[in-house]
Parts: C-alpha cells; sequence; structure tokens
C-alpha cells in the first residue's frame, strides 16, 4: 500500500497534559519481562503494570534502530545470524523467541494500549549510532555494512539518494505494519 508522509506544525492543548513514554525494545523485554512470561498474555501483563505506574498518555513503541525487533524485508532483524551475533545481549534472544512463538510484541503492545485508552505511536531511531566504531557489531545492518560511503561520522548521511530511499521503505514497512495512532522519527 503506498503511503504519503505529511508533516504538520500544529500543537493542540489538552486539558490533560501529556505522559509520554518512548522506550527502547531492550529496555521493555530485558529488564522488564521474565523468561516465563514471553507470552501474549505476560505482554499484555506487563503494559497493564506500566500504565498504572506511570499514569501514561502516550506510548512509543521502536520496533527498529539499525535491525528490526520483527521479520523484516526491509532490513534484518536484530536475530539474523552472523559472526557479531554472539555479543548480542539476551533480549535479543528473547525476541527471537517471541518471533519463533508467532508474538510480534509491538502489535500486541499497540492492540492493548489502545484497549487501555493510551495513545500507541510507532518510533524509529532514524540515526542509532551505538558502536559505529565496531564493525562487526551485532547491531548493524548489512545496509551499513557494505557502504561506508553512505555514512558520515558513524551514522547514516541522508544527503544520499540510496540512503533516503532505504529508510522511506522501513518506515513504509512499520507504518503497513504496525497501526498506531502517530509516528516518531
Amino acid at each position: 500500500m503506498p503511503f504519503t508522509l505529511v508533516w504538520t506544525p500544529t500543537f493542540t492543548r489538552t486539558a490533560k497534559p501529556w505522559v509520554v513514554v518512548n522506550e527502547d525494545v531492550n529496555t521493555t523485554i530485558a529488564a522488564a519481562i521474565p523468561e516465563g512470561k514471553l507470552t501474549r498474555a505476560g505482554l499484555r501483563e506487563h503494559i497493564d503494570r506500566h500504565i498504572r505506574a506511570k499514569n501514561i498518555t502516550h506510548y512509543f513503541v521502536n520496533p527498529q534502530a539499525m535491525l528490526a525487533g520483527y521479520d523484516t524485508k526491509v532490513s534484518e532483524p536484530m536475530w539474523t545470524e552472523h559472526p557479531g551475533l554472539a555479543a548480542a545481549p539476551k533480549w535479543v534472544k528473547k525476541l527471537k523467541k517471541l518471533h519463533d512463538d508467532g508474538i510480534d510484541p509491538y502489535a500486541v503492545w499497540i492492540a492493548r494500549f489502545r484497549e487501555k485508552g493510551v495513545s500507541p505511536w510507532v518510533s524509529m531511531r532514524m540515526n542509532d549510532n551505538h558502536n559505529s566504531n565496531d564493525e562487526k557489531s551485532w547491531l548493524h545492518s548489512k545496509f551499513w555494512v557494505e557502504h561506508p560511503e553512505y555514512r558520515k561520522w558513524g551514522g547514516f548521511n541522508y544527503s544520499i539518494p540510496a540512503v533516503q530511499d532505504y529508510h522511506f521503505a522501513f518506515i513504509g514497512e512499520m507504518l503497513e505494519r504496525y497501526d498506531g495512532d502517530g509516528f516518531e522519527c
């Protein structure tokens, strides 16, 4: 499905202030969800506790950095086998388990937030720059590794059309896959 990005620079005052959590997947899965709770019910329970604890109005899920936390066609999922994967943190194995069990945590969370009256958004790390000094890090996509000429100070150089095309493809894939109320990059 084709998509159009629209920038609307408006600010709407609301009676209630926004309380936004913009969370990386590693924080949620690694620290907060034990192995035995890596189920749809466990993911929903985690969200319920999170909402109660923080009075959240908006929650930004982050299914992508240099790699995707889901089975992507644009890049690679975080659990793709390669030499650097052995150094990946434990939460990557948890993501793989969820995938193998047919569970997309972001889709589960987005649905649960909506059920609970919290506005779910999708967030993309446009220039995640972790481990840019280590070419063999498990964090890097093939696109990043195979195209050092597309980088500037370790991150992507967005003045290059191929970099723009790659990231717009990632954005399109996430917008088609996830039903968020908004998109942040």
